[in-house]
């Protein structure tokens, strides 16, 4: 795992150790379809030896209908934040201790530490974060303008008590 840490830079989602764990020269990633470069898994293989299986899926749901249906031997699985609870509840992650201690943890910044969904980063540590932009037709934006009009003058409402709820994406 710390050569892993080494090799993968932090950045926000969640990635999170699945309930029966098997390391020792091999590491089971399940991940995102299109979210881990061949390259990297290369990269990664060459430099510490450890031979990587990734198996991905398409949504959340995917992966937690997958590992509800018994599903084991992922040493690392990558939920979007919400998913974390729901996961911890069904006993489909393992406790970690130390994720704090990682080395690249120095680099995960303040608001993104001890979230509500992982107060104590018991299961989860952030991995990536991103914004979403949309292109939008000069058309639509205007009829949006127009219907909402009365709301842009209403402080927008935080889906959770975290302020960084609604920046967070898979």
């Amino acid at each position: 795992m710390k050569k892993l840490a080494k090799s993968m830079v932090l950045a926000i989602g969640s990635f999170a150790v699945a309930a029966s764990a098997q390391a020792s020269g091999k590491l089971n990633l399940y991940n995102w379809t299109d979210y881990t470069p061949t390259e990297l898994i290369e990269k990664f293989e060459k430099e510490t030896g450890i031979e990587v299986t990734l198996d991905t899926y398409d949504s959340n749901e995917t992966l937690l209908a997958k590992l509800q249906s018994g599903a084991t031997g992922y040493d690392i699985v990558v939920p979007s934040q919400h998913f974390v609870d729901i996961m911890v509840k069904e006993g489909l992650l393992m406790k970690v201790e130390g994720i704090a201690d990682m080395p690249n943890y120095k680099y995960v910044d303040e608001r993104f530490r001890n979230p509500p969904w992982d107060p104590n980063q018991d299961y989860s540590t952030p991995i990536r974060w991103a914004q979403l932009h949309l292109p939008i037709a000069q058309t639509a934006m205007t009829a949006m303008v127009r219907l909402s009009r009365n709301s842009l003058n209403q402080a927008p409402q935080p889906a959770t008590s975290w302020p960084y709820s609604n920046h967070l994406m898979r």
